[in-house]
């Protein structure tokens, strides 16, 4: 295993993701099939974002609070591709196989509203990637659970591929 020394972006991502409300705290994560047609880092955050904003205007339809899923539903999301295309991206060597970028997502995901049952919530989300009719075979692995307890090493395994710089892009957040 290699260690390294922790950069500031990535102690303030720490910080960050600690700070998110514990108490409804879920984690979310979405692998896509390499050999499928897979969804674009810009068509990956839309998703999110549609189905968070659905999801609070069903619960709240005649709420005329503008952007009110931003002040109730509370998220980190770091986007990431496969490792082998990682190291490609860092090492100067040239690689004679095929790499795919096997672009995927870790969402935690939470609610400051009690209203806001958070697995439906994640439902909500899930949902609208099968609405993008072309790409929905391109998911191979959708997994969620609630956070009983978030630990440093968890938050900071999701900052791995941010050990050299930090890339703005690959993070998604509502704090």
């Amino acid at each position: 295993m290699r260690t390294y020394e922790l950069k500031p972006h990535q102690n303030q991502i720490l910080n960050e993701v600690k700070n998110l409300p514990k108490q409804r705290l879920h984690y979310l994560v979405i692998q896509q099939n390499r050999n499928k047609p897979n969804f674009t880092l810009k068509e990956l955050k839309k998703h999110i974002r549609t189905g968070i904003k659905k999801y609070v205007y069903q619960m709240y339809p005649f709420t005329n609070i503008k952007d009110l899923e931003k002040r109730i539903v509370k998220y980190y999301c770091f986007f990431e591709t496969s490792e082998e295309f990682f190291k490609s991206q860092h090492k100067n060597n040239i690689v004679n196989e095929n790499i795919e970028m096997n672009l995927h997502f870790h969402l935690f995901i939470t609610s400051t509203d009690s209203n806001v049952f958070v697995p439906q919530l994640i439902t909500n989300i899930i949902l609208e990637f099968f609405g993008q009719r072309n790409k929905q075979s391109s998911l191979s692995k959708i997994d969620y659970n609630k956070i009983e307890k978030l630990e440093d090493n968890f938050i900071l395994y999701h900052t791995k591929q941010m050990m050299f710089e930090p890339n703005l892009d690959f993070i998604m957040k509502n704090i």
